[in-house]
């Protein structure tokens, strides 16, 4: 979705949108151990098991393609750094934006840390469950933190289109939504 919207929009949201197109690839990339669930080895009680990073053929990819992955994202961003700025200086106390932010950060922190390590022992018969659900919560954030950043977007698109229009043509605006 992010990758269309860098098509379909304007120059300035073009890398925008190619930035959070990198980050979702990453996510997925890293939620699927870089394809390694793909390759069972055995089935123990407590569940598959999956081979070493280095162990399947692609394994030596994978840092290349992530440092390929992190020079696309800062030039991205380098690219929409204006778009970023006007977004961060006229949305900063934006409540919706910020909580989204807030579970994506906080879930992303919950998952990897606390969860994924075991550090709470009263829950660690639970530990993989709420590590999953931590990052489900904060992948289900950055879809919903992604769509109100379109929103504004499309919001601060309509008003410059707006601003200095003469009252007919703004009608026809209007009537062309």
């Amino acid at each position: 979705m992010t990758v269309k919207w860098s098509f379909l929009g304007a120059r300035s949201e073009r890398w925008l949108w190619l930035s959070a197109a990198v980050l979702f690839l990453v996510a997925l990339g890293r939620e699927l151990s870089w394809g390694r669930v793909f390759y069972p080895m055995a089935w123990t009680t407590t569940g598959p098991e999956f081979p070493g990073i280095n162990e399947v053929w692609f394994g030596g990819y994978v840092p290349w393609f992530l440092g390929a992955m992190a020079l696309l994202l800062c030039v991205a961003l380098w690219r929409g750094r204006d778009l970023i700025a006007v977004l961060y200086k006229e949305h900063l106390s934006d409540r919706t934006l910020l909580i989204y932010l807030a579970i994506f950060i906080g879930g992303l922190v919950l998952g990897e840390t606390i969860f994924e390590k075991n550090m709470i022992s009263l829950w660690s018969a639970y530990h993989q469950n709420l590590e999953e659900m931590a990052e489900l919560c904060s992948y289900w954030s950055a879809i919903a933190l992604v769509f109100r950043v379109k929103e504004l977007v499309c919001a601060k698109v309509e008003a410059s289109l707006i601003k200095g229009k003469t009252l007919y043509s703004l009608a026809q605006f209007t009537l062309h939504r």
